[in-house]
């Protein structure tokens, strides 16, 4: 096995898990200061060098060795190595919230156990030359995948959008755009919003009327409907002036009842305004709508 630098820190890991080695790859790309050397557990006389290897799973994660030999496993290891990384070291903090750094262990966790799963979904990307192991070259000339940028700049202008308006509400808490968090899901929510103001809604019964006068009260429950299908299909109906809408609701009605058959329907209508002091009943009114042979 090749001596590393005894300044520079040591990565360990599985190279029999294609998933580990592409990871790998990644911190290479990253690391242009040549700072990690980097070694497969698999390597000849390892242990010799680093007895702590002994110790514990290895299937618990990676191992980083500090010049200073303090070892660091699975996602601890992962935060030294991101604190040395470019762009990375500003993601760090992440890992220092408590609930966050509960929750990116136990993620670490199963890919650790999962990993030779998740390498059945690597491409020849995770492959990592021998003799380039061997001598700790690092990767030179190879450039991050197209989809990848197109995920990262999508993350980050999601991310930019959350900021901003974040940034927005901190700064104008009285204007519109402060009262938001998510620009796009606010005009989802908003852009069929009525304005500020007394809001009119109409509130419609059918009645169905029998033959020696009884009324009936008609509704999704003894009509068997849902009640968007029961206003599509006949209240609206009857509303538009509709004579064969009476026949085909008389017929669902009447099909249990043997004598006082349903002869009409009426439609009552009742208009309130719903203002900041309270529900007023503006109008209401009544159409009476007899079946149609």
């Amino acid at each position: 096995m090749t001596e590393p630098s005894a300044v520079r820190s040591v990565i360990v890991y599985d190279g029999s898990c294609a998933f580990c080695r592409q990871a790998i790859s990644t911190i290479r790309l990253r690391d242009r200061d040549e700072q990690f050397v980097y070694l497969p557990r698999q390597t000849s006389g390892i242990e010799e060098q680093f007895p702590k290897l002994r110790i514990g799973n290895f299937d618990t994660g990676m191992r980083l060795f500090e010049p200073d030999g303090a070892m660091y496993i699975g996602a601890d290891a992962i935060y030294r190595i991101t604190l040395k990384l470019p762009y990375f070291r500003r993601l760090a903090w992440i890992y220092r919230v408590p609930l966050l750094r509960i929750v990116i262990r136990g993620v670490y966790s199963w890919i650790a156990a999962n990993r030779l799963k998740l390498s059945r979904y690597c491409t020849d990307d995770c492959r990592i030359e021998a003799a380039s192991e061997a001598t700790f070259e690092s990767v030179e000339g190879k450039s991050m995948p197209r989809y990848r940028i197109v995920i990262s700049l999508v993350i980050v202008v999601v991310l930019g959008l959350h900021g901003l308006a974040n940034l927005a509400k901190a700064l104008m808490p009285s204007s519109p755009l402060g009262d938001r968090s998510w620009p796009f899901l606010a005009y989802g929510m908003y852009r069929q919003s009525y304005d500020p103001g007394p809001i009119r809604t109409t509130k419609h019964n059918v009645i169905g009327i029998t033959a020696s006068g009884e009324h009936l009260h008609l509704g999704p429950a003894n009509l068997g409907m849902y009640p968007y299908a029961l206003r599509r299909r006949y209240l609206d109906q009857l509303r538009r002036g509709s004579t064969t809408t009476t026949r085909f609701l008389a017929d669902r009605i009447n099909i249990d009842r043997q004598d006082d058959l349903v002869t009409a329907f009426r439609v009552e209508s009742e208009t309130y305004i719903i203002s900041g002091t309270g529900v007023t009943l503006q109008a209401k009114e009544s159409v009476n709508y007899p079946v149609v042979k």
